[in-house]
């Protein structure tokens, strides 16, 4: 089977827009694999002062009551997500942002090995992506993305600090709601995944000189 960053790199290399030589910067670029879909509901309702009063035992039990609620949700909402959204969106926004700006992403499987010379490196540490509840008191849910990320420029043998990345989308419904109309969940997490994209380059740009 073919790595899903195998083929992605192949299909970005072909549209990737060419830049004049005397600006382009490369930039490697390392991450293992995509995030998972996830559906934060139920565990959003955790709080530390309930973790108080039903004692350590108590809350972790409950948790994993929560997570199995929460693993019935996202049973729901995972069949109207596209399975390629991460690369389609995340990605492809990533490398279009950072043409767009005079750098040339090299993207790598796994851990950067250091043999590729680039100006910038950029590690992505992915955790997860779909929806969850913004607000406790209405429980109304947002698409969301979560992930970190190091960048700098000289290779990265071992990240000692990552910048953490958490956007959710403006958007908000309640649960109920959405599943009455599913079919605007994957353009919902498409939003978000390009805004974080977006944000993530923007971040580079400006801070890795």
């Amino acid at each position: 089977m073919i790595h899903w960053l195998s083929a992605l790199t192949a299909a970005l290399v072909l549209v990737a827009a060419p830049v004049s030589a005397d600006v382009t910067r490369a930039i490697q670029i390392s991450v293992d694999d995509p995030p998972k879909f996830d559906v934060v509901y139920h565990r959003a309702q955790t709080n530390a002062t309930g973790a108080v009063i039903g004692g350590i035992i108590g809350a972790s039990i409950q948790a994993g009551v929560e997570a199995d609620r929460d693993s019935d949700k996202r049973k729901e909402l995972e069949p109207h997500i596209a399975d390629d959204v991460w690369q389609n969106v995340f990605v492809n926004t990533l490398n279009e942002a950072l043409l767009a700006k005079g750098f040339q992403p090299q993207w790598v499987e796994g851990k950067a090995d250091g043999k590729g010379k680039a100006d910038v490196y950029l590690q992505l540490f992915p955790a997860s992506y779909g929806f969850r509840v913004v607000d406790s008191n209405t429980l109304m849910v947002s698409a969301y993305v979560e992930f970190e990320a190091a960048y700098a420029r000289e290779p990265i043998k071992r990240a000692k600090s990552k910048e953490p990345f958490y956007l959710t989308d403006k958007k908000q419904a309640s649960y109920s709601d959405m599943l009455l109309d599913t079919s605007t969940l994957n353009g919902e997490i498409e939003a978000v995944l390009a805004q974080a994209a977006r944000r993530l380059a923007n971040k580079i740009i400006y801070n890795v000189k």
